[in-house]
């Protein structure tokens, strides 16, 4: 429903609707169009995505066990380097002198942005195509 094809639809409703700031009415709602897959197609995709978000889910539990795992061994090292346990003159010694700092990270775009890629020519051609099937 957070599709640009569904927001369109709505800003079109609302639109239409005169009087009627930001309200969409209940008799335009009858009309919209709502695309939903075959059955075995519906679970095909749910069994993909299942897989998918499962393997996402096991990396993001790996990262963090290797976070925690840092961060433990972090506070080992300061602490052995604090009490004198861990001598790091020598270490220190060995450092490189010109340190490369890191690339910052690019910021993930929006998936769905409200784009004008689905223009009225488009909205009317895709329910002419739903009508149709």
């Amino acid at each position: 429903m957070n599709a640009p094809y569904y927001r369109r639809q709505v800003r079109l409703a609302i639109s239409g609707a005169e009087g009627l700031a930001n309200n969409l009415p209940l008799s335009s709602l009858r009309d919209f169009l709502f695309f939903v897959p075959p059955t075995g197609e519906a679970s095909l995709i749910h069994h993909s995505l299942d897989r998918d978000l499962r393997q996402i889910q096991q990396a993001l539990e790996g990262a963090e066990r290797e976070i925690s795992l840092l961060q433990e061994f972090r506070t080992r090292l300061i602490a052995d380097v604090v009490t004198g346990k861990l001598d790091v003159r020598e270490a220190a010694t060995r450092l490189p002198e010109d340190i490369e700092e890191p690339e910052p990270i690019d910021e993930p775009e929006e998936p769905f942005e409200d784009s004008e890629a689905f223009d009225e020519a488009s909205l009317e051609e895709a329910t002419i195509e739903a009508e149709a099937s």
